[in-house]
């Protein structure tokens, strides 16, 4: 017989992870809004000096965020 193994539990991504995402994508979309539609309510209520920092940021934060997942994610299926 043999022998018996373990069922493989998913994996998931840190709760830290995906916060440290959503708030790089909520910044980004800021920025976007502020960029493409300058007349919106959320893009007049911010200051327009606030644009090019919240592209920048938010871009980087998000790319970097999903960096960071992908890896974790091959470095769990590896570890298997």
């Amino acid at each position: 017989m043999p022998p018996a193994t373990r069922p493989r539990q998913p994996w998931k991504p840190p709760m830290w992870l995906l916060l440290v995402d959503t708030l790089g994508l909520f910044a980004l979309g800021l920025g976007l809004m502020m960029q493409f539609a300058p007349e919106s309510a959320p893009a007049q209520a911010l200051p327009a000096a606030l644009r090019l920092p919240l592209l920048v940021v938010g871009g980087v934060t998000f790319v970097l965020a999903w960096y960071a997942m992908v890896r974790m994610l091959l470095s769990a299926r590896d570890r298997r």
